[in-house]
C-alpha cells in the first residue's frame, strides 16, 4: 500500500505538560473557537445559577462543568487534543491567581494565536483574489 504525506497545517503548543495541536489558519476552526468561547460563557452561567445542596454537591456540579467545559475545547480543538494533560489536570473553573478562571486564561492565551491565523488565511485568499484580477 502506498502513503501519501499530507501537510495539514497543524502546529503544536506546550501548554504546561501537555501539548496542544492544531492549524492555527484553519478558519472552521476560528469559527469553532469563538462558538466555543460563547457555549464556555453560557456553562459558566448555568453553573452559577445552579444551586448545591451541600458542599459534596457544589464538588460534583464544578466536576461535571469541567466535563463539559474540556469537552466543547476538543470539540474545536479536535479530539486528538488532552486537555486535562494540557492543564495538568487542573479543573477549567478553578480560579487562577489572577482571579480569573483557568478557561478563561487558556482562551486570553489562545486567541492572538488563533486571530494571526485567521488573518494569514485572508490575506493569502485576498492576494488570490488580486492576481485573479491581474491576470
Amino acid at each position: 500500500m502506498q502513503e501519501l504525506c499530507l501537510d495539514t497545517g497543524l502546529k503544536e503548543y506546550r501548554i504546561g505538560s501537555g501539548v496542544l495541536r492544531f492549524n492555527p489558519a484553519d478558519p472552521n476552526l476560528y469559527h469553532r473557537f469563538l462558538k466555543t468561547a460563547d457555549r464556555l460563557e453560557e456553562l459558566e452561567q448555568q453553573l452559577a445559577n445552579t444551586p448545591a445542596e451541600s458542599g459534596e454537591a457544589a464538588l460534583e456540579l464544578l466536576k461535571e462543568g469541567d466535563r463539559q467545559a474540556k469537552a466543547l475545547l476538543n470539540e474545536a480543538f479536535g479530539e486528538g487534543n488532552d486537555f486535562d494533560r494540557v492543564t495538568g489536570g487542573v479543573n477549567l473553573l478553578a480560579l487562577c491567581q489572577n482571579g480569573r478562571r483557568l478557561v478563561q486564561n487558556l482562551l486570553a492565551a489562545l486567541a492572538p494565536v488563533l486571530e494571526e491565523g485567521a488573518r494569514g488565511f485572508y490575506e493569502e485568499e485576498a492576494q488570490k483574489e488580486l492576481a485573479a484580477l491581474q491576470e
